[in-house]
């Protein structure tokens, strides 16, 4: 199932953002909130760079070393926790993630809004030559196959490196699944709002 694929792959890159942040001892420093936020974030950053250290080797393989990077990430931030080296949970950050239960309301009415129009728009949109998120799906396509044909002079390498490393790690599904899904992702933006707002 492409679609489960996608999700899974989608989620090993967040649990991966969030082992790195156990690893670091960084997760006192954030709500609940800020610490899924900046696990996607976190997920985005390294799936991108491992999956540019990765391109010596070929397409199969690397698919293979970035669940194994993402294995290893894991282990040790269960390690580190079981072991009791990780920061206590009594001196986390102690606020709330939300101000009160209005913030809550307001916060559910606008992403209602953001997936009313995100169901409008995919998988349509998705199919339409020339936009700017096909042209960018086939650049990470074009970077995930042949790496040597790659135009490494543009901007969004990081973007497209991610996005190659998630296409490769959920078994190389088809254009329309693929781009209605990852865009599914744009729902953080309204919560990255609040929590950037809110501090």
């Amino acid at each position: 199932n492409e679609t489960m694929l996608i999700i899974l792959s989608v989620a090993t890159s967040f649990i991966a953002g969030l082992s790195f942040l156990v690893l670091t001892s960084l997760v006192k420093y954030f709500t609940r909130l800020e610490l899924f936020i900046l696990s996607f974030l976190m997920g985005y950053i390294l799936t991108g760079f491992i999956h540019i250290a990765l391109l010596p080797i070929d397409a199969i393989h690397r698919a293979q070393a970035i669940l194994l990077t993402y294995i290893i990430l894991g282990t040790l931030s269960f390690l580190k926790t079981v072991l009791g080296t990780r920061i206590k949970v009594n001196t986390r950050l102690s606020t709330a993630s939300f101000s009160g239960k209005s913030d809550i309301v307001l916060l559910l009415l606008v992403l209602c809004f953001h997936m009313l129009t995100y169901f409008t728009l995919y998988p349509t949109f998705a199919t339409s030559r020339g936009s700017d998120i096909s042209r960018h799906f086939w650049q990470s396509v074009n970077l995930a196959r042949e790496p040597a044909t790659y135009s490494f002079d543009i901007v969004p390498i990081l973007f497209h490196s991610y996005m190659a490393a998630i296409y490769l790690i959920s078994g190389k599904p088809n254009a329309i699944t693929f781009i209605s899904l990852l865009e599914f992702l744009d729902i953080l933006v309204p919560l990255a709002f609040y929590a950037m707002a809110r501090r």
